[in-house]
């Protein structure tokens, strides 16, 4: 398919959701007979193969690099762990699933150490 514009219509569906989400750049021209570029097609070509895979709209937009919206860094969930009251560790939710036993094993011994002061003993507390 050569570089010039083409009517996506004569390809494909393109919905106003596509655009809005920045999965795909608006049209070169506007309104009734909007007209769209190869490279458009090619971006829909991807849209519609992860469609294939069975992501969705916000999940296509974010490995292709079109975030809705704010421009905002991706969101990062963690875990909590109040310790203590005056003691809170946050882990990455993300971390590998081996990790995660490590850190966890690793809070449980902190935890014995802080509601058992005697555990603590010989230790050089500042």
């Amino acid at each position: 398919m050569s570089d010039r514009l083409v009517t996506v219509a004569t390809y494909s569906d393109v919905t106003e959701a596509n655009i809005a989400r920045n999965l795909l750049e608006g049209p070169v021209t506007a309104g009734r007979g909007a007209v769209y570029t190869a490279k458009h097609l090619r971006r829909l070509a991807q849209i519609r193969d992860y469609q294939a895979k069975g992501l969705t709209l916000a999940e296509i937009a974010r490995k292709l690099g079109g975030e809705t919206g704010d421009d905002l860094p991706a969101a990062t969930t963690w875990l909590d762990y109040a310790l203590a009251p005056d003691v809170t560790v946050r882990i990455r939710a993300d971390a590998s699933p081996w990790r995660l036993r490590q850190i966890r094993t690793a809070l449980a011994d902190l935890l014995s150490r802080i509601q058992d002061p005697d555990n603590a003993k010989g230790e050089n507390h500042d």
